[in-house]
């Protein structure tokens, strides 16, 4: 079987280095097909004209006649971008389609206030999330923290990240990216060298969006470990940075955590400097965590939520 000219062989091998987690823009350049080509292949997009019913056709026409960007459509009307995307296509001109492409390019001005989605993105972003060229990223061992990742960014941005599975070390891995260049750029400005918490979340009177960027970051640096001996349990966030471990340490006070309980000890020394641990430590104290804060990664709830429930009988 044949898609749009090229060889059975050409194709398995261009999923042959996707599923190896190889970007598409790097396939494209390998094998000189142009991006488009294989991320149709990879993602089977197909033009559903079932999920347009009347009413979404009138709405997404609509929308797209008064300038709306693509991927807020997409939101609005609860359809997939590239459905939109297919449509547009269809009752656009070319000159028509090209001004709401212009505006896919830009994020959008609520996307640059400050919300419980962007205080969730920049924990992460203080941990296991990064920077690609305008892109931004995320690399897990853990497929729902990836999934959640990406349910925030669209909630945030409007435009839903690529995500790809793969073998690392022996173990499957999962990357998320968003590949929109004006996010990572506003993202990357705003988090600037990671030294400190972010100026729009320190100065923020909303608990919240303490309570999501604690979540981000905790997603990503957090971790929690039992003392059987002690019938013990600690929650624990890793940074070399003290400074920021100690902006975070006096959120969790703001947020009603105990000021003894809340400690930063140093966990290890690394070649590249002594690495510290924001300690949490109390079973009232990891009730709170549990019932303000949480994990999104249900390996470490499980855990958390497995010490309680023992504690309590």
């Amino acid at each position: 079987m044949k898609k749009k000219g090229y060889d059975l062989l050409t194709i398995e091998a261009v999923r042959s280095l996707l599923n190896e987690g190889t970007p598409i823009r790097k396939v494209a350049r390998l094998k000189k097909i142009p991006e488009t080509t294989i991320r149709n292949w990879k993602f089977n997009y197909v033009f559903n004209d079932n999920i347009l019913t009347i009413e979404r056709k009138r709405q997404v026409f609509e929308l797209l006649r008064s300038g709306l960007s693509m991927p807020k459509i997409a939101q609005k009307v609860g359809l997939t971008y590239n459905c939109v995307r297919l449509y547009a296509l269809m009752i656009l001109s070319k000159e028509e389609y090209a001004k709401i492409k212009v505006l896919d390019k830009q994020l959008s001005n609520s996307s640059q206030l400050l919300s419980p989605e962007l205080a969730y993105i920049l924990g992460v972003m203080y941990g296991d999330g990064y920077f690609g060229i305008g892109q931004i990223k995320l690399g897990t061992k853990d497929k729902d923290f990836s999934d959640y990742f990406s349910q925030v960014v669209e909630q945030w941005c409007g435009k839903k990240p690529s995500q790809i599975e793969y073998t690392r070390y022996d173990r499957p891995y999962f990357d998320c990216y968003l590949s929109f260049k004006k996010a990572a750029d506003f993202v990357r400005e705003v988090v600037q060298e990671r030294k400190k918490v972010p100026t729009i979340i320190s100065t923020s009177k909303n608990l919240y969006i303490l309570t999501m960027f604690i979540k981000g970051f905790s997603d990503s640096e957090g971790s929690i470990t039992l003392v059987p001996k002690w019938n013990a349990a600690y929650i624990r966030m890793y940074n070399q940075k003290i400074n920021l471990l100690n902006e975070l340490r006096l959120f969790l006070i703001n947020l009603g955590f105990k000021e003894s309980k809340v400690k930063i000890v140093l966990n290890n020394k690394a070649i590249n400097g002594p690495v510290y641990a924001l300690r949490i430590g109390g079973r009232d104290q990891l009730e709170l965590f549990n019932q303000k804060i949480g994990f999104t990664i249900q390996r470490k709830q499980q855990k958390l939520e497995e010490f309680l429930n023992r504690d309590k009988k």
